[in-house]
């Protein structure tokens, strides 16, 4: 039997929640081949298609929504989900039919840590092995670190594997880690050579981008929007721009990537002040998406004045 896995690729909850869902594949289905797929929202990147979901069984996880006959499992917490009512009612119908395998809850911090609270009513699913793996992964993805400069700390071994997954996490690199971090464990994958080698490849240019942020960004009140158009980013510090701003409410960072343009916006969780701005439905606005503190809209490169324009003028929105 062939499981297939579409993730969110480039993304440490995503890799995280494929390992929970492999745990899920080992129990149900004895021997079975668990195929990881990293699935993006960039103009050039795989998103969950028929053609993508060949296996016998098919999951989606930490992704949008797609409504084909042959998805069997879905988990996720954006609120953008769903593209329109019809596929959420799609959503429900197969909800209803099968309530354990189709779960969908935007207030969950994140789909690492949704899975493993919902996989755990089965008694003899035993995720405490994972434990580590699942804590970190909704520190990342809720920004739940006591201040920016620690979450920018790749001292930290899991930082750096962080930091390798989100600029190398295609398809075969979640396909060498996923099984790793289940039989070897986090705290050694991230010491393992595969990651030392990989992190050492980008630490150069994390300082650059760290150097760019920290040039490139104007001040609008509130908020503060940095643009990385002038030349490719070619690797990224996810937080850079609070530690670099860190009186910032809100960020508007818009990049030059392979991929295309994406426009990233958040809200920082170490300014004091709250989030009173729904960024995910700002981002859904232009075609994008993510969840009430943080999201993203992505552009083929061909619209790259057209992106700019858009960050402009979500940076003022919310300054």
């Amino acid at each position: 039997m062939r499981c297939v896995c579409a993730t969110h690729g480039h993304c440490f909850d995503g890799l995280a929640s494929a390992v929970l869902y492999g745990r899920f594949v080992e129990r149900q289905f004895p021997g079975a081949e668990l195929i990881v797929r990293a699935c993006g929202y960039g103009s050039k990147q795989p998103v969950p298609d028929a053609r993508l979901l060949d296996g016998d069984q098919n999951a989606i996880l930490d992704f949008r929504y797609a409504p084909l006959p042959q998805v069997g499992f879905y988990f996720d917490h954006h609120r953008t989900a769903f593209a329109d009512e019809a596929e959420r009612e799609e959503f429900e119908a197969k909800k209803r039919e099968h309530p354990g395998r189709f779960v969908f809850a935007p207030a969950a911090t994140s789909c690492t840590r949704l899975l493993a609270e919902s996989l755990s009513v089965d008694p003899g699913l035993d995720l405490s092995p994972y434990a580590d793996l699942i804590a970190w992964a909704d520190t990342v993805d809720s920004a739940r670190f006591p201040s920016a400069e620690v979450a920018v700390d790749t001292s930290e071994p899991v930082l750096r594997l962080v930091a390798v997954v989100e600029q190398f996490g295609d398809d075969a690199l979640l396909g060498k880690l996923v099984p790793r971090l289940s039989t070897e464990g986090l705290a050694a994958v991230a010491k393992s050579p595969l990651v030392r080698e990989r992190f050492a490849s980008i630490e150069p240019e994390h300082r650059a981008y760290d150097e760019r942020v920290r040039s490139r960004g104007q001040t609008l009140g509130r908020s503060v929007l940095v643009d990385l158009t002038e030349k490719r980013v070619r690797s990224s510090t996810k937080f850079a721009v609070y530690a670099a701003y860190p009186k910032s409410v809100y960020s508007v960072l818009i990049a030059l990537l392979s991929s295309g343009v994406k426009i990233s916006v958040g809200h920082n969780p170490w300014s004091g002040a709250p989030c009173e701005h729904d960024i995910s439905a700002i981002c859904a606005r232009y075609g994008g998406g993510g969840h009430p503190m943080v999201g993203g809209i992505a552009f083929p490169r061909e619209r790259l004045d057209e992106a700019r324009n858009v960050a402009r003028t979500i940076a003022e929105e919310l300054s």
